[in-house]
């Protein structure tokens, strides 16, 4: 016996709020720096801050995998726009 529609809804919702939680907690708890440009430090918890942004978008056209890949990809396009910002 499957799952009826409103319990795969509940799945989902519960689902995203646990992913979005557990990159809060990564960002409360590492804020590592990951690039310096001109002495001005970039740190985790700055690119974290953006992706939690993205997230709620993405997880809103993408699913799974392609999911997790849209994510890694926001990430390196998010540093970069900093470092570039930054440079200016």
């Amino acid at each position: 016996m499957g799952l009826t529609k409103t319990q795969k809804i509940k799945v989902i919702i519960i689902s995203t709020a646990i992913i979005v939680l557990s990159i809060f907690a990564q960002a409360a708890t590492i804020n590592k720096v990951v690039a310096v440009v001109n002495d001005e430090i970039i740190t985790q918890q700055d690119i974290d801050q953006l992706l939690s942004v993205l997230y709620a978008q993405y997880s809103q056209e993408y699913k799974s995998d392609e999911l997790l890949q849209k994510m890694e990809e926001a990430k390196k396009d998010i540093l970069n726009q900093i470092i570039e910002d930054k440079l200016v």
